[in-house]
């Protein structure tokens, strides 16, 4: 597995990757075979259009190590304006995976949003399994987020 540090939002007063908190230096994952963010998808069109779309190498920047692809140019304009409020919660990680204990790493093509953060799947039935018992799963990957990011900012 491959990882670039990459700012995101973690839990650091309350238990939650959704909390409104400060950024906080964490580790993100790119999925296997992708030297890009999201695995290439565009972070900024769930929000837009509602679907996952693939990114255009025409439109790309780096932020943070990492290369992030958009479908337009006005997404990209959006990513670099607010860049915070598109990073996938869990650094990129399959949300079901994570509440099981795995660190799986996803792209963007399934995924939900919860509390406006793009939250990822690896597979459908993943997502549906994720939503059928989401406090539990939602708890349960918060956890695992924690403990992951408490270990990357103790490695520093």
């Amino acid at each position: 597995m491959r990882v670039l540090v990459l700012t995101i939002f973690a839990a650091t007063a309350v238990p939650s990757a959704f909390a409104k908190t400060e950024p906080t230096p964490i580790a993100i994952a790119l999925p296997k075979n992708s030297a890009y963010a999201l695995g290439g998808y565009d972070a900024v069109a769930p929000f837009v259009v509602g679907q996952a779309v693939r990114g255009n190498p025409k439109y790309q920047t780096r932020y943070a190590g990492a290369v992030w692809l958009f479908a337009s140019q006005d997404n990209l304009d959006r990513f670099l304006k607010e860049p915070d409020r598109y990073l996938p919660a869990y650094g990129g990680n399959c949300a079901l995976s994570l509440a099981r204990g795995n660190a799986v790493p996803s792209d963007g093509r399934i995924y939900t949003i919860e509390d406006n953060r793009l939250v990822l799947h690896k597979l459908e039935g993943m997502r549906n399994r994720w939503q059928r018992r989401h406090e539990e799963n939602k708890s349960r990957a918060d956890y695992a987020w924690s403990v992951l990011a408490d270990g990357a900012a103790t490695a520093k």
